[in-house]
């Protein structure tokens, strides 16, 4: 989905039509998390969704139980390793 929330939405109403019984997501950043929890919530399903990156949409949308989870990266630890 390009890493595009609008993109990320319309992909998980295509794959909701062609795979009903998906129970979860792994989503490369947030953007395209936040657009599949919008097809989500529309189906009525409840299907796992996770993203990457903890943007502060993200991590208010796990708060309020929209998302599962959001990965939070550490550029800093990542390059001394």
């Amino acid at each position: 989905a390009n890493f595009n929330r609008a993109e990320g939405m319309n992909v998980m109403e295509n794959i909701l039509q062609s795979c009903p019984e998906v129970k979860g997501v792994f989503a490369h950043n947030d953007e395209m998390a936040l657009g599949a929890v919008e097809a989500v919530l529309a189906s009525g399903k409840d299907i796992k969704i996770v993203g990457f990156d903890a943007t502060d949409d993200a991590v208010a949308a796990v708060k309020s139980g929209k998302m599962a989870a959001t990965v939070a990266q550490k550029p800093e630890l990542m390059g001394e390793t």
